[in-house]
């Protein structure tokens, strides 16, 4: 029986340990788990490296760009990112335009960014 409780409780730490390393570290924070992670880049720019789950949304088409971000919900927390952080800014200033309020900027951009980058 001891054996049992012993088992679950590292099963129930390990599950813990998983999800909080998965979580994106963004500008040296953890971000929330299930944020959405958009980046505002050209499709070619995206083609050649994102980071993983991010959504291609190219700000600089800007009537696609508002019709994308009002399929999102306002309620999510959203990291965004470029190339640099121009592009970003951008973005971030539009989606607070639209009513979102839970957005945390990649300072730097993808250039700045220390984590995985994975390719299409």
């Amino acid at each position: 029986m001891r054996k049992q409780q012993f088992i679950w409780a590292w099963l129930v730490l390990a599950t813990l340990l998983v999800a909080s390393c998965s979580r994106l570290m963004v500008n040296g924070q953890k971000q929330p788990a299930g944020a959405i992670v958009l980046d505002v880049r050209t499709a070619e720019e995206y083609a050649q490296g994102h980071l993983p789950k991010a959504i291609n949304y190219n700000v600089l088409d800007t009537v696609s760009f508002r019709q994308q971000i009002t399929q999102l919900g306002k309620d999510k927390h959203y990291i965004v990112y470029c190339r640099s952080g121009k592009r970003s800014k951008t973005a971030v200033a539009k989606m607070q335009t639209a009513g979102f309020t839970r957005i945390t900027e990649i300072e730097g951009g993808i250039q700045a960014y220390k984590g995985k980058i994975v390719k299409n």
